[in-house]
């Protein structure tokens, strides 16, 4: 007996000491050491699509590679932009962040696609765009946050519908979880960012439609690492004259550069 509780103690303080090496969890705090970015940042990462309850597809294993490709100012931030290229060597998309005053903004473009997506595949214009803007992605003093708000009454659009309500974004910390990436294990903060709106449609006849929908995104990033892990919660966004899924997919870090 004495012995197994000599193993159980030499185990767990073998645990906790190989976590005190990884660094003091207070520098979460800290954006810069938890978004180390450089010009010679790089991370990859399996894509995997998820199904509605949530488990990924085996067959959707993707492997693809963000890196840093150039600094520039935009909107009186600096701003590193990087290139998500996928396994042929294309630029699939393109994302910008800013570190300033402690604090992560993600520019607005990573909304503003989706909702262009949308609008080519259903040959609809939609007003729920927010514009070029900055959004606050990490903040990590407060437990929450907006970082847009806008009213929309929209003229009536195809096919004949008028989309009215309110448009935001809003943010909040999450939890710290310790993710392992080649024998690694680094501690990891969550911040969750969330496109929502609510308000209806009314058609050419006046009928009203209630209408509400959010887009969650989860990132979480690790101790002198960078974003881990990222995770976009299946939803289903319903405008009435048109319904579509979106989100269902998590990114993975496998390996990463920050030197």
């Amino acid at each position: 007996m004495k012995k197994t509780t000599l193993i159980i103690f030499l185990a767990v303080s073998l645990i906790f000491s190989c976590k005190e090496e990884i660094g003091n969890l207070s520098d979460l705090k800290d954006v810069k050491k938890i978004f180390p970015v450089t010009e010679n940042y790089w991370f990859k990462y399996l894509y995997l699509i998820l199904d509605k309850s949530g488990k990924h597809f085996e067959d959707s294993n993707t492997v693809i590679l963000m890196k840093v490709v150039s600094t520039e100012t935009l909107l009186n931030k600096k701003s590193y932009v990087f290139h998500i290229i996928d396994t042929l060597g294309q630029c699939l998309f393109i994302q910008k962040y800013s570190i300033e005053n402690n604090k992560i903004y993600i520019y607005s473009n990573l909304i503003n696609d989706l909702v262009s997506e949308v609008e080519s595949y259903f040959s609809v214009n939609l007003p729920i765009k927010i514009g070029s803007k900055w959004l606050l992605m990490a903040d990590p003093i407060k437990k929450e946050w907006i970082t847009y708000l806008n009213n929309i009454d929209s003229d009536f659009i195809n096919p004949k519908c008028r989309i009215v309500g309110k448009l935001w974004v809003a943010g909040n910390q999450g939890s710290v979880k310790y993710i392992n990436i080649n024998d690694q294990t680094i501690p990891a903060k969550e911040y969750i960012l969330v496109y929502q709106f609510k308000g209806y449609v009314k058609n050419e006849k006046n009928e009203i439609f209630k209408t509400n929908f959010a887009i969650k995104l989860h990132t979480w990033f690790g101790l002198n690492a960078g974003i881990l892990e990222s995770f976009v919660e299946p939803t289903y966004v319903d405008l009435h004259f048109l319904s579509f899924p979106y989100g269902g997919y998590k990114d993975k870090v496998i390996k990463f550069n920050i030197k």
